[in-house]
């Protein structure tokens, strides 16, 4: 991989990072807390450059299944992209 696309990736990682926290902010997510407001679990694994992403578009409660779930590698920019325009819309 070369520098430029390094970069390329490293950026799309912060965008991405940055609607999930547009999107849950700073506030604890639950049903139980925030009604309906969407909420979004990001996980990622520097070690093997992989992230996975999940998004309960009608809030998050124990035991119910995620909407959306994403799973890619950092040199995969299309997925990535296309999870941020997904985000995108869950913005309020």
């Amino acid at each position: 991989m070369t520098k430029k696309q390094e970069q390329a990736n490293r950026e799309q990682l912060h965008r991405l990072l940055d609607v999930v926290l547009d999107v849950n902010g700073f506030e604890a997510r639950s049903k139980e807390e925030t009604g309906e407001k969407p909420t979004v679990f990001i996980d990622i694994s520097g070690h093997v450059a992989r992230c996975l992403v999940r998004v309960h578009k009608t809030g998050w409660a124990k035991g119910e299944v995620d909407d959306l779930g994403s799973e890619f590698y950092f040199d995969e920019p299309m997925k990535i992209n296309e999870l941020i325009n997904r985000l995108e819309k869950l913005k309020g």
